[in-house]
């Protein structure tokens, strides 16, 4: 059975997003407005990103693993995005990314990968990883779309101590 976390999205919106640092001089209408869904209430649909499978591989002898989390996201505000995977592998409660994804508009399942070292925590603090969806790439500030953490197992392979 998948472990399955809390999806986190952006709140309603009942206008178009505000420009990010790389639209601002785009001019007006460079933002594309999120879908008419008319007739249901809402105007607009939200950017969301959910957690639909985790798969781990057995850790090899040092303990590293592949983690494989199969996530569903919509991107409607921009035409591109970045999916990020990241682990609180430096700091309980500090994600390090650790890989990225460039995605399209639109809909769909996309499977990210990474191999690393699960960390033990003490005290009621989980090893955990977070899948995020983010505007497209900014120099300096990503634009925040939509995220979701979750704990992963506890395993019986060496994992390292903090």
């Amino acid at each position: 059975m998948p472990v399955r976390g809390a999806q986190f999205s952006t709140p309603s919106r009942n206008e178009p997003p505000s420009p990010s640092l790389s639209d601002k001089g785009r001019g007006p209408g460079s933002v594309p407005p999120g879908p008419d869904v008319s007739g249901s209430g809402r105007h607009f649909l939200d950017d969301t990103v959910e957690i639909v499978d985790v798969t781990e591989q057995k850790p090899d002898d040092s303990g590293r693993r592949k983690v494989t989390v199969r996530v569903r996201y919509a991107l409607v505000h921009y035409p591109k995005g970045i999916l990020s995977l990241g682990f609180n592998l430096k700091s309980a409660t500090k994600f390090a990314r650790v890989t990225d994804l460039p995605v399209e508009k639109g809909t769909d399942e996309i499977d990210l990968a990474a191999t690393i070292v699960p960390v033990t925590w003490p005290a009621d603090q989980p090893f955990k990883f977070y899948v995020s969806l983010s505007a497209e790439t900014h120099p300096k500030q990503w634009t925040l779309l939509a995220a979701v953490a979750q704990a992963l197992k506890e395993t019986a392979a060496p994992a390292a101590k903090h």
